[in-house]
This record gives structure tokens, C-alpha cells and sequence, in this order.
């Protein structure tokens, strides 16, 4: 019988980041503000148990132990690896540190003998034009200089799919090249522990997970934790891979989860810790260079639109409006990448230009927008949007749409069908394991392709704000020549009151220097 499958937000209740168990290629101590060791979890050769270490003071374990508290003070985020001794067995660890509430988190490598020169992972900086370009240079780079069998770099989209948007493989392995991810691969809460890490890395996930000793009055969170132990659900989707270990670095850019740099190997792989704070340094560097990539590319698009806004926005508000957007409805419709442009007068007068929605198609999307009180709507579904507007969908699939006043600018796309390679069945991301009676992820990443109807190419947010902004100066202009005629008709007024006023005070004086005697007679 085929297993039932589940519903990917069950994902969601997984509290990975209060997981009591790291994995063992360190250990990891508390201490509380005393010195004291609270928690512990520790490999075989360190020398100590975890329960002999409970309860004695740091200094007793560790060689100048005093210097974590000054290096960790008003400190909120980790510590770059520093070198301490432990006493027993007289070895030299690689230490990380950081404060998690009340408590500090240490967190403990054995330095190997071999250590791998950390200069060959020192990024090599080279300019590239555009993003796509430069996201593929840094993939190829990236497996060359950790290691890795595949290296791919994993964008979010805006629902938080991913997509492999660049990739460099050994000669082993499939590519994911192109393929797209469901959102539930990676939930909400994983996708925060990336927000507050920059690298993460799992040596081995057929490892036995070290179960951490303590008293747990409370939940421990192991957020920022390198050795928290990885979800079961996780590992086994990576074995499924066959992934045998993992690095991941996040990307982040404007404070946001852009997407990651995915290193997978085919067979165990450690880094040191030494090496994994270089590959978090390039994270930011990387990070930092896509900004810039996105900002410039945002720039001279922006800058094109606002040349082309300021004329169109300084002509229609000095001549007679409908008759400036007739005259003007090509430049209107070059005005953003669209399919066709539609202007709909507040008297229903219209005009249009190349493949155009029909006046039925135009007085249907006015009647919508007006009903649902939108002054700016900017969609690349519309029957998602305004499900009463399917029927447009082929025409329209796409709207940029802004009100000013009473008058309505339409820019419109066609509907583009697309296949899109998913990694597997996106419906069927998880299942009941009926062996382990546990969730268990997909089986399967073999390609599954679908057809996406319904859409349109999306509108870029600077199209969004170049229209918005359009808006708003069309707006100023209509008031402003709105408001001139009832300035000059409140001169008028006034001037005719002033001329009555004079008449009669005129007439006022007349009337007090009449003979009335000589009228009388």
C-alpha cells in the first residue's frame, strides 16, 4: 500500500533549534555566570565525560578560560575561532563562543595536525557585469576552493521556492541546474537559523548525534549553535540525495534570506572551524556583492523611467489631459516592458496601443478596480488577484495598473506558459514512514516537470515605484491645473464684489449730497 503523504507545514512544529544533541565532530559546554558548567556534551577523546563536567568550574577544564568572558562581553553574536588548551590531554581546540541568555554556549574542535593552509580559501575578488554571470563565477570557485563535489547557489523566490540559479558539479553527481524546490523543503524556522548564521555544516549524516547532559529547567535554543545536531527529517532528505555531507552559507541581502550557497559532498568532508570563518566571510562578501549587482541594475533602470516619467508627467499636465495621453500613447506604452498600454478617461473616452485589452475586457478591469478602491495595481496573475478577472488571463495575465483622479492607466502582459523542472514531486514533499512510524521527506528528486499557466512575466519593483511615482506627479499636475481655474474665477468674483461695493458706496454718497428740499419742491 502506498505510503499516505503529509502535509508539509507539519515541518513548521519541528522546534529545531531547541534540539538536545549536537553532532560529533566537537563539544559543546554552558557555563553559567560563576564559571560554572551547566551542560555538556563531548566526544570520546576529550578527555572528560559529560557528567564529570558538570558542576566544576571552567578554569579546571580549559587553560586561560578567564579570556572567553572578556571576549564574549556586550557581545551578541558568535566569536571568530580562538585557540585554548584543555588541561587533561594537553590539545590545543579551536573555540567559538557566544552569550545565550544568562549563559555562554562554547563550542569546541580539535585543531588536526594537517590543517588545511586556510590562504587557499582567501576569495579570489573579480568583477563581474551581472548577476547571473557573476553568481556562475562564484559557484565554479567556490567547489574549486573548499572541495565540494557540487556547489550550488539556491535563490528564494517570492513565496520561498528555490531555484538553482547557478551550479558547479565534479564528474560525479546529478545536476540540479534550473530545477525549483517547494517552499516547505526548507520551513519558516530553518529559513530564521540561516537568518542568525552564516555557515552551517553537517560533516556526516550517518553520524550518531552526542546527547547533551544538563539540567533543562528551561529549553536551551542552540540558534547560533555550529554543532546543534540537524533535524532526522533533514538528514534523511539529504541521504536521499545521496549526500553524505554538507555545508551551507546563507546569503543575505538588505537584511533578507536571498538565498544560499549549497556545498554537498559524496562522502564524509570536515572543515576546520578556521575554514568555515573564511567561507562566512565570503558569505558577506558574496552578500554584499549581489546588493550591489541588484542596486545598480535597479539604478539605470530607474533612472530611465524617471527621464521618460518627468516628460511625459510635465506634457500631459500643461495641455488638455485626454488628448495629451491619445498624442502621447506610444511613449505611454514604452514607458514599461508590457505587451500592450489602455488609458480609460473618467467619461469612459479611451485609448489604446499594440495588443491592447478590447473596451468590454477594460470596462470589466475598471469596474474591479474601482469596487475593490486600489489606486495601483501591479499583479503577474490576475485571476489570482481578482479571481472575477479569469477570463483575462490570456490577454492579461499581467496588470500595472494606476488611478489618477478619475482616469486609469493600464499596462498589460500576455500570459507566458511555462514548464518548470522541480527536484522531485512539489505536491508529495513528505510522507508517513511506516516502518519508523515517523515523517520522512520525498523519495525522489528525479526532475518532475509542470506546466504554469496564468502568469505573466512578474513587473520588476522598480516598474512598480517608476508608475507610483508617475502616479503621483500626474496627480500633482491634474491638481494643479484643476486649481487655476477656480483661482481665476475667485479673482473674477472678488472683482466684480469690489466694483458692486464701490458702486454702492458711490451711490451712497450721491444720496447724502441730494437737495432733498429742492425735491420736495
Amino acid at each position: 500500500m502506498e505510503n499516505p503523504f503529509i502535509d508539509p507545514s507539519e515541518c513548521e512544529l519541528e522546534q529545531i533549534q531547541f534540539i538536545e544533541s549536537i553532532q560529533p565532530f566537537g563539544s559543546l559546554l554552558t557555563v553559567n555566570q560563576s564559571h560554572v558548567i551547566t551542560h555538556a556534551a563531548v566526544v570520546d577523546k576529550f578527555g572528560w565525560t559529560a557528567e564529570q563536567l558538570i558542576g566544576r568550574n571552567l578554569d579546571i577544564v580549559l587553560q586561560d578560560s578567564s579570556r572567553i568572558f572578556d571576549m564574549i562581553k556586550d557581545r551578541t553574536e558568535p566569536t571568530s575561532p580562538f585557540l585554548l588548551r584543555e588541561l587533561k590531554s594537553r590539545q590545543w581546540l579551536s573555540c567559538i563562543a557566544h552569550q545565550q541568555g544568562d549563559s555562554i554556549i562554547l563550542e569546541l574542535e580539535f585543531v588536526p595536525a594537517d590543517q588545511v593552509d586556510i590562504a587557499s580559501l582567501k576569495f579570489m575578488s573579480e568583477r563581474r557585469d551581472s548577476i547571473a554571470s557573476y553568481l556562475s563565477y562564484i559557484a565554479e570557485n567556490m567547489r574549486v576552493v573548499t572541495g565540494y563535489d557540487r556547489v550550488m547557489i539556491y535563490k528564494f523566490g517570492l513565496d520561498w521556492h528555490g531555484e538553482v540559479v547557478a551550479e558547479s558539479l565534479s564528474s560525479a553527481g546529478y545536476s540540479f541546474y534550473g530545477h525549483h524546490f517547494p517552499a516547505s523543503d526548507i520551513p519558516a524556522i530553518a529559513r530564521n537559523l540561516f537568518t542568525q548564521m552564516w555557515v552551517r555544516m553537517i560533516p556526516d549524516v550517518d553520524a550518531d548525534a552526542i546527547p547533551l547532559i544538563g539540567k533543562f529547567d528551561a529549553k536551551l535554543d542552540l540558534s547560533k549553535s555550529v554543532l546543534r545536531a540537524a533535524s532526522n527529517i533533514h538528514l534523511q532528505y539529504l541521504r536521499n540525495m545521496d549526500v553524505a555531507a554538507s555545508m551551507t552559507m546563507s546569503l543575505i541581502c538588505d537584511g533578507k534570506l536571498w538565498g544560499l550557497i549549497a556545498c554537498h559532498h559524496f562522502s564524509p568532508k570536515y572543515m576546520v572551524a578556521e575554514q568555515r570563518a573564511v567561507c562566512s566571510l565570503l558569505a558577506k562578501i558574496i552578500s554584499s556583492r549581489i546588493t550591489t549587482l541588484s542596486v545598480s541594475a535597479t539604478i539605470e533602470a530607474t533612472d530611465k523611467l524617471a527621464a521618460v516619467s518627468n516628460a511625459l508627467s510635465s506634457t500631459l499636465a500643461t495641455a488638455d489631459f485626454v488628448e495629451a495621453v491619445r498624442d502621447n500613447k506610444h511613449s505611454l506604452f514604452k514607458f514599461v516592458q508590457c505587451d500592450g498600454f489602455s488609458f480609460v478617461g473618467e467619461d469612459w473616452s479611451m485609448a489604446s496601443e499594440a495588443h491592447a485589452m478590447s473596451p468590454d475586457e477594460l470596462s470589466l478591469l475598471i469596474k474591479v478596480f474601482n469596487q475593490a478602491k486600489v489606486d495601483i495595481v501591479a499583479t503577474d496573475s490576475i485571476q489570482k488577484t481578482f479571481p472575477e478577472l479569469s477570463n483575462l488571463q490570456t490577454v492579461a495575465a499581467g496588470v500595472l495598473a494606476i488611478k489618477v483622479v478619475n482616469n486609469w492607466f493600464v499596462w498589460n502582459r500576455h500570459e507566458i506558459v511555462r514548464s518548470l523542472l522541480w527536484a522531485g514531486d512539489p505536491n508529495k514533499p513528505l510522507y508517513m514512514n511506516d516502518k519508523s512510524e515517523s515523517l520522512s521527506p520525498r523519495l525522489s528528486f528525479e526532475s518532475w516537470k509542470e506546466t504554469v499557466r496564468g502568469t505573466s512575466a512578474s513587473w520588476e519593483q522598480f516598474e512598480i515605484t517608476a508608475a507610483d511615482r508617475f502616479r503621483q506627479m500626474l496627480i500633482a499636475g491634474v491638481e494643479s491645473k484643476r486649481s487655476k481655474p477656480r483661482a481665476d474665477a475667485h479673482e473674477y468674483l472678488r472683482l466684480i464684489r469690489t466694483s458692486i461695493d464701490n458702486q454702492a458706496a458711490e451711490l451712497q454718497n450721491q444720496f447724502k449730497n441730494l437737495d432733498l428740499k429742492n425735491l420736495e419742491a
